[in-house]
């Protein structure tokens, strides 16, 4: 009872901070553009926060397998809280960039730590459950952003967002200081039974395979939050509002279904559900670069939701299970799998933001499709290996 109560109040925390993350991100691509960003710049801008997430998870997941997790969680939302300020003083696409490093920075002390805290007071056998109410949490929080983010935007103007997130983020700073307990040392300890090292995790293939479909997963996701923005706004023209209201619509029902597919990643074929889920997305995104009015987009956007509802908890309660069953310290191992997702993020961006340049925005779309067609080939080739049966759930 006292885990699950804990779970309930580190996810609304996280959900509290990422609603101030999502009430911004839509509505970058415009921001940036207002400096003069072209389409490699906006790929640079929002690449800057994953690459630096992608240069400190892995050291901050170590420190806080020895230190503990509730340190790093609340000094990256204070730190949340700050960089606010700075996104409303950037004049420049190079300086929104450079901000967008900060934010990165203080985004690794956050998300990758409290999954860890989440693996930490998972029971056996649970972990698709726990996971999968954290996600939603997660997922719900980010998606309610686009759509305040959009009437404040709207009314307020995009400065509004800014302040918006700060103060989101110093509550959730707050209810992690106040009510959220550091876990006991000999957790942290017990994690760390085995030692183990960054490359010694990833020569395991359940790892490999976690961490390249994790990878294209979040190529895509980065390629839709970046240019289905850019769709919507000058090809759709579509108002701010409505954007977000779409956006939304496509994170809270991802959200939603995190738990009920969570629980089922319990109970059925683990593997079997992310390649599903991945199938979904690929025939989504492909399709979304054809689209030309808003009740196509709604319907994509709704697949693409139901795609990642399916496959998201699945691939987190596999790297989960395999982390415990190796004692792995699950601070390094989280950092290790938001590493891919930092990566696909920071790659997806620049390089559909040189197709998009070059070739259109059609193409943008296209190229997230067959890098997770190609990131799922990879992984259904790396889980039929017998070495790695912990996987297969029947």
């Amino acid at each position: 009872m006292k885990n699950r109560l804990t779970l309930v109040i580190l996810s609304i925390a996280i959900a509290t901070s990422v609603l101030g993350a999502g009430i911004i991100v839509p509505f970058l691509p415009m921001y940036a553009e207002s400096m003069g960003a072209n389409g490699l710049w906006l790929g640079i801008v929002f690449s800057s926060f994953s690459v630096s997430r992608a240069c400190f998870m892995p050291v901050i997941g170590t420190l806080s397998d020895k230190k503990g997790r509730k340190i790093f969680i609340s000094s990256g939302l204070l730190i949340y809280s700050l960089v606010s300020l700075a996104y409303v003083a950037a004049d420049s696409p190079l300086a929104l960039t450079l901000v967008r490093f900060g934010h990165g920075f203080a985004s690794a002390m956050v998300l990758p730590i409290a999954t860890a805290y989440v693996a930490d007071i998972t029971p056996k056998n649970q972990e698709g459950a726990y996971i999968g109410w954290f996600q939603a949490a997660f997922f719900c929080g980010f998606g309610l952003g686009p759509l305040m983010g959009g009437l404040v935007k709207d009314f307020f103007g995009i400065n509004a967002n800014f302040y918006a997130m700060g103060i989101l983020s110093f509550l959730a700073f707050i209810l992690i200081i106040l009510r959220i307990p550091e876990l006991n040392q000999s957790v942290l300890e017990r994690k760390e039974e085995k030692k183990t090292t960054c490359q010694m995790m990833l020569k395991s293939k359940t790892i490999q395979a976690v961490f390249v479909i994790r990878f294209a997963t979040a190529f895509c996701r980065g390629t839709v939050l970046v240019f289905f923005p850019v769709l919507a706004h000058n090809v759709l023209h579509l108002s701010s509002s409505t954007i977000g209201m779409v956006m939304s619509a496509y994170i809270l029902l991802t959200g939603i279904l995190q738990r009920p597919f969570g629980k089922l990643a319990d109970r059925f074929n683990r593997v079997a559900m992310v390649v599903c889920g991945s199938f979904i997305t690929i025939v989504a995104i492909c399709m979304l670069g054809l689209t030309d009015n808003l009740s196509q987009v709604i319907a994509l956007s709704l697949c693409l939701a139901i795609g990642g509802g399916i496959s998201i908890p699945a691939m987190t309660a596999i790297t989960i299970e395999h982390g415990k069953a190796m004692k792995y310290g699950m601070g390094m191992l989280m950092g290790i799998f938001y590493l891919a997702v930092a990566l696909g993020l920071a790659t997806g961006p620049v390089l559909n933001g040189l197709i998009f340049d070059r070739i259109g925005l059609e193409a943008s779309f296209f190229c997230g499709g067959a890098i997770l067609f190609v990131g799922t080939a990879i992984f259904c080739f790396l889980v039929i290996i017998p070495a790695i049966p912990d996987v297969r759930h029947s």
